[in-house]
């Protein structure tokens, strides 16, 4: 999930046309840096859901601190003679969260886990990505749960490592 921060300033003080080329331009952004095979869709506002299919756990937080710093690199050109500078906050899950249970959490679920990171990015200072990566042991879906009804600090939980970087 990757969520545009202060987008709401941008339409409040540009104007919802200067909002939709910013939402244009971040989309055409994204697209540039994902692969083909990848699934990338506006989610609502200023939120987009990304796929990255086999993207394997240590390469997720290399790639959403590549989509960190690379908004947050860009000029947004709001009108004709007017840019601005943005950034984004960015939550992700591997799929399947649960190794020794892979059928345990469908996709909603688990859009809910890249949700609540997001949140927690948000809640930490925006411009920044929190992500579970798998670790070593497996946890349960009780555990999971467990982090999934304490967003704002995504309780430790054994088996997995929540990656936090702030740009």
């Amino acid at each position: 999930m990757i969520d545009i921060d202060y987008f709401k300033t941008v339409n409040d003080t540009r104007g919802h046309s200067a909002g939709d080329r910013v939402l244009e331009q971040m989309g055409n952004l994204l697209k540039s840096i994902f692969r083909p095979a990848d699934h990338l869709v506006r989610w609502g506002g200023e939120e987009f859901l990304v796929i990255a299919r086999h993207l394997p756990g240590d390469q997720a937080v290399q790639m959403a601190e590549r989509v960190r710093q690379t908004v947050a690199e860009h000029v947004f050109e709001v009108e004709q003679d007017a840019c601005v500078r943005l950034s984004c906050s960015i939550g992700y899950a591997p799929y399947p969260p649960l190794a020794d249970a892979p059928q345990a959490v469908n996709w909603l679920r688990l859009v809910d886990l890249a949700d609540t990171c997001l949140y927690t990015a948000k809640s930490n200072g925006r411009n920044q990505h929190v992500g579970i990566v798998p670790g070593a042991s497996a946890m349960t879906i009780e555990e999971l749960e467990t982090m999934l009804s304490d967003p704002p600090r995504l309780t430790p939980v054994p088996g997995i490592e929540v990656v936090r970087s702030t740009g």
